[in-house]
């Protein structure tokens, strides 16, 4: 055994697959070593992380689980979604004859803390052992995972944006400080005055630690009288400490089933503020109804393709949920991401791909209004690239190609005019930006650009890249007709023409050499 670990803990370290033979019978599997889920709420422009631990991070610290005594830190590889699909994440471990069932999501309270989603955990104590049981549950909060790797980020976590957050919720928050100062209120965790997440009262607590391994006193008092203060309550500690612990033990009865409740925001809230009232007032049997209810009437039910394997239906909406909880509203723009942790950044190649799978499954307006948003963001000089990018930066061409694409993918799905007339504008300068730069380069395709991480490719014309424009110049060609624009049409068709002999005179001498075998690289490599 010994060698088998470590034959495959290089593999681990670099590919992050397992083999799902590891995982019970019967059960749900997983390829993925550490794997995450995203909790959130439609629209928000911030969500958190199910760690692979099972915790909550949310950027600002994360909630944790023990179970047992000591208390032994919750780490569960598989977890699933509620009915398969929905953003509610469920796992489960079982000790000394105690099931533990957790399951998680995010809601949006209103109000003040509109578009910054809540989260709850809610955890079942069942015990299946046939005799009487104590089930123990600590939770507690930590700023961060430790890091092993070499760029200082929390192993397995992400980024937060906390530019999307309001900057009084941020301010003194998101860097560790040793000097803070953590208490505990009625049913919270306060560090500096924020409440940090909230605990149930009923069961009460068996024991509440600031830290778990701290000696407890705040004072000594001599057997003289003499008391010698030790001022308020800091815990040095280092930023992957537990903090604020608190645990329950739970007596249970053959068969019996208690749950325990948490709440945690997705920033630290002053504890006597409107937000943390609401999160005081908050009800998880309800909020969790109206979740599950809300993304099956809006993504379940109405779902135009229906497919009669079970798993290939749940995957379906699951990924089409996900879409759109990658949609970040902020004002009046509605903003695809490819997700909300390390790729949280309006990447429009990916972007459009979702957009119009959303479009497919009947999500036509936010496809539309996210489609627009690409047109917002378009350069003056036509090009259609990463808006989080400046224009010497745009190397990515093919971005061109897949805006144009999906511009009239969504149009030839909806044949909404209202919608090609203001994107239309767009479409042009977007044609002119990719004659500009391919008329420089020598074989008249656009030039070659070093991409290190999905082409690996520098210093010759990308294959997919140059497929990708002549996608987007068709689809171009395909809205100037639909506009009735005769001028722009022959424009765009003679473009396409040329760009199309010159990328076949370039491919076909690469694939005379590779036997017909098309490669990522249209020189050089094979």
């Amino acid at each position: 055994m010994l060698l088998l670990a470590g034959a495959a803990s290089a593999d681990w370290d670099y590919g992050g697959m397992l083999d799902p033979a590891i995982d019970t019978p019967g059960e749900p599997f997983s390829y993925f070593w550490h794997p995450t889920d995203v909790i959130g709420t439609l629209y928000a422009p911030v969500a958190s992380e199910v760690t692979p631990e099972g915790y909550v991070y949310t950027g600002f610290g994360e909630l944790m689980f023990f179970t047992g005594n000591p208390p032994e830190p919750v780490n569960v590889r598989i977890k699933t979604l509620e009915r398969g699909c929905l953003p509610i994440v469920r796992y489960h471990l079982l000790r000394d004859g105690v099931r533990y069932e957790f399951t998680l999501f995010a809601a949006d309270l209103g109000g003040p803390l509109a578009g910054l989603p809540v989260n709850f955990v809610r955890v079942e104590l069942v015990n299946e052992s046939g005799q009487p049981r104590a089930a123990f549950l600590s939770s507690a909060y930590r700023f961060s995972a430790p890091i092993t790797n070499q760029y200082g980020i929390p192993d397995y976590r992400f980024g937060q944006r906390f530019d999307l957050i309001p900057k009084a919720l941020v301010d003194g928050q998101t860097s560790h400080n040793p000097a803070w100062v953590y208490s505990f209120t009625k049913n919270s965790v306060v560090r500096g005055g924020r409440m940090l997440y909230q605990f149930p009262t009923n069961p009460r607590p068996q024991l509440a630690a600031l830290i778990e391994h701290g000696i407890g006193l705040q004072a000594l008092r001599y057997f003289s009288g003499v008391v010698e203060e030790h001022g308020p309550p800091r815990v040095p500690h280092r930023p992957e400490t537990p903090v604020g612990l608190v645990m329950y033990r739970v007596p249970l009865g053959p068969g019996e089933c208690r749950e325990l409740v948490f709440k945690m925001p997705l920033a630290p809230l002053p504890k006597d503020s409107a937000e943390a009232s609401l999160v005081d007032a908050a009800d998880w049997a309800s909020h969790w109804r109206r979740t599950a209810s809300a993304w099956n009437e809006l993504v379940v039910k109405p779902a135009p393709l229906v497919f009669p394997e079970p798993k290939v239906q749940q995957y379906l909406l699951a990924n089409t949920i996900y879409s759109l909880l990658a949609i970040d509203k902020i004002g009046s723009d509605y903003v695809i991401n490819v997700n909300k942790f390390q790729y949280h950044r309006c990447y429009v190649g990916n972007g459009s791909d979702m957009i119009v799978a959303l479009d497919f499954m009947g999500h036509t307006e936010p496809s539309k209004q996210c489609l627009l948003y690409f047109r917002k963001t378009q350069f003056p000089e036509g090009c259609l690239g990463l808006p989080f990018l400046k224009l010497d930066q745009q190397h990515w061409w093919e971005m061109n190609g897949y805006v144009l694409w999906a511009w009239r993918r969504h149009y030839q799905l909806t044949g909404d005019r209202d919608f090609l007339a203001q994107v239309y504008p767009g479409v042009m300068p977007a044609v002119n930006w990719i004659r500009k730069h391919a008329l420089k380069d020598p074989m008249g395709l656009v030039p070659p650009v070093k991409i290190a991480d999905d082409a690996m490719l520098a210093g010759v014309h990308q294959t997919g890249q140059n497929l990708w424009i002549l996608i987007g110049l068709k689809s171009a060609a395909g809205m100037a007709e639909a506009m009735g624009k005769a001028d722009d049409l022959a424009a765009i068709r003679a473009e396409y023409d040329r760009y199309r002999a010159a990328f076949e005179k370039l491919l076909a001498g690469q694939t005379a050499k590779s036997g017909n075998v098309i490669p990522p690289g249209m020189e050089e490599t094979l």
